[in-house]
């Protein structure tokens, strides 16, 4: 995991520098960053975790094994992962690119070195024992008895190690015999299929169809002149015949042959051929020329008319320019007023509003004054139904009251004949304090009974005489106060409504002026635009009033001219009718 995370660290820092500061790529770029990335990561790896399985069974703690690790093997990893990262580095140097696209590798290196300082003592110290799962029971590192054996003899006999040494590589050298190959396929067996498949194309069509080799011309110049297709044949041609050369395919020979058109007995008779059609040619011109001189005589007067139709043409725009000026002012003027009404749609728009706001608060305090209108009414109209849940005629039936009147009198009446009688038969409650309370509180009770009831009387007949008073009240407050009153709410109700519809009306005219408003702003807008443009037209029409004297002043020089080519053609003619009899 750490070698893939380093490979795909590298991978996108490579990409950011290609794309950024042209760093060399190839096809085997990607080939070389796997091959030695995965190499020597998965070695560098295996070192520091059998350094780390030997440390771990001497160490208190994970971490003093990590950290003793990594002062041991630690500086192994570094040094020999900075030689291979230098090594990779100076390939940068080489002229060939396929070698320089080599240097990724250096990147590559770098980023196994960070990753094997950084996250891998994070997973040693995570992970522990449990990184050697399922030997993590009895964890020790055994010595190789081959590589101590091997390792002894070199320390102790390191004279009788070089000379195997030799043995082995010196046959080895001498059998070299530097021949060069730069046929890839030779590294490889004939048994291969791919192999196989190019022999038989090569057998049928040729080795060179099959991996042409190609051959650069640098130039600073450009290749559009005989000279240089002349030059590339001559190379093609050497080329050719070199030995093991079967075609070569270049600008004169694109099929491998080259085109007759570049051989020079073929460019000769061209020539030869176009020299008389030169020849006739000529001939054509003195003619040609000869009748150009005849036209050019004939256009003199048609020339004389053109400078005329020209002074016609700037007196006009003169006058265009004039106009220009008249139709500025006009225009600015309309622009003014055009801008003046709609400062004036403006403060009709202003006063509208404020004619709205002051309806529209005239409207909340008339709702007002109505709902305190109906209010009043409700009330009035409770007042006048105060009397209606009385019965008059039970008032004016008071013969109840004196009844009981008689009743409570009757009563008295016999608690003192009561008292006599209970006295007569027992002496004693003549002296009873007690007993005489008692028959005095009866009679004090008694009394103010009958007194209450004579009160309620004059009450009843105090509230008869008012009931009738009322009755009358209240039939004139209904018809006098309360109707009318209603009436008026009624009324006032249809008044709000009405101002209502008024308010909204001037809502819908505010809009209809603000619409206007917004299309006399873009319209003296628009004007005003059309009045800037009008000194670039003014400009427009000096210019072309200044164009216009130039064409005359052209016309005068072509005429001029004309008359001198005529004579100019007129000689040449007669040279060319020379030449052509030679």
């Amino acid at each position: 995991m750490t070698v893939g995370l380093s490979y795909l660290a590298a991978q996108g820092v490579v990409s950011i520098l290609a794309d950024t500061v042209d760093f060399p790529l190839s096809t085997f770029t990607q080939i070389f960053m796997v091959a030695v990335m995965f190499g020597i990561g998965t070695d560098y790896c295996i070192l520091i975790i059998s350094r780390f399985k030997e440390e771990i069974a001497h160490q208190d703690s994970t971490k003093d094994a990590v950290i003793a690790t990594y002062r041991s093997s630690g500086k192994t990893i570094l040094f020999a992962g900075l030689a291979v990262l230098i090594g990779f580095s100076t390939i940068g140097l080489s002229k060939f690119s396929l070698y320089q696209s080599a240097v990724a590798v250096a990147v590559g290196v770098a980023a196994v070195l960070i990753a094997i300082i950084t996250l891998v003592p994070f997973f040693l110290v995570v992970l522990g024992k449990k990184l050697f799962w399922p030997f993590d029971k009895n964890i020790a590192h055994n010595q190789s008895r081959m590589w101590g054996k091997m390792g002894n003899f070199a320390w102790t006999r390191p004279i009788w190690s070089l000379i195997i040494i030799l043995i082995v590589t010196v046959p080895l050298l001498l059998s070299y015999d530097g021949t060069k190959s730069y046929n890839s396929l030779d590294e490889l067996g004939d048994n291969y299929s791919s192999v196989k498949g190019f022999n038989i194309i090569a057998d049928s069509f040729g080795p060179g169809q099959t991996m042409p080799t190609t051959v650069v011309m640098q130039t600073k110049d450009p290749i559009d002149e005989t000279k240089d297709f002349q030059d590339i044949e001559n190379i093609s041609n050497q080329i050719a015949n070199m030995k093991g050369v079967k075609e070569v395919r270049s600008a004169t020979r694109p099929i491998g042959k080259v085109i007759d058109d570049f051989l020079v007995d073929n460019q000769t008779d061209a020539l030869a051929k176009g020299i008389g059609q030169s020849n006739t040619g000529l001939k054509k011109i003195q003619s040609g020329l000869q009748d150009a001189s005849s036209e050019l005589q004939k256009a003199n007067p048609q020339l004389n008319d053109a400078k005329n139709g020209v002074d016609e043409l700037m007196q006009g725009t003169k006058d265009a320019q004039n106009g220009v000026d008249t139709t500025s002012n006009a225009l600015a003027e309309i622009q003014k007023g055009i801008f003046s009404g709609a400062q004036g749609v403006g403060e009709i728009k202003k006063n509208l509003q404020n004619v709205k706001s002051n309806l529209d608060q005239t409207i909340a305090n008339n709702k007002k004054i109505l709902a305190g209108y109906k209010q009043f009414a409700t009330e009035m109209k409770d007042f006048t139904g105060l009397g209606d849940g009385i019965n008059i005629d039970q008032l004016d039936d008071l013969s109840q009251l004196d009844e009981l009147i008689n009743a409570l009198q009757g009563a008295k009446k016999n608690v003192t004949n009561m008292q006599e009688k209970a006295i007569n038969e027992n002496p004693a409650l003549a002296k009873d304090q007690q007993f005489q309370t008692s028959y005095q509180t009866s009679l004090g009770q008694i009394d103010a009974a009958i007194k209450g009831i004579k009160q309620i009387q004059e009450q009843a007949k105090n509230i008869q005489a008012q009931l009738g008073k009322l009755g009358k009240s209240k039939d004139m407050i209904q018809n006098q106060v309360v109707a009318p009153l209603n009436q008026l709410n009624n009324n006032f109700s249809q008044n709000i409504a009405g101002q209502e519809k008024i308010s909204n009306g001037i809502e819908k005219m505010i809009d209809g002026i603000s619409s206007l408003q917004s299309g006399l702003n873009k319209a003296g807008n628009g004007q005003g635009q059309v009045v800037e443009k009008m000194p670039d037209l003014k400009n427009g029409l000096g210019q072309i009033y200044g164009g216009q004297k130039e064409l005359k002043k052209a016309f005068s020089d072509m005429q001029d001219q004309l008359g001198q080519l005529s004579d100019g053609l007129d000689s040449s003619s007669k040279g060319l009718k020379k030449s052509a009899k030679v």
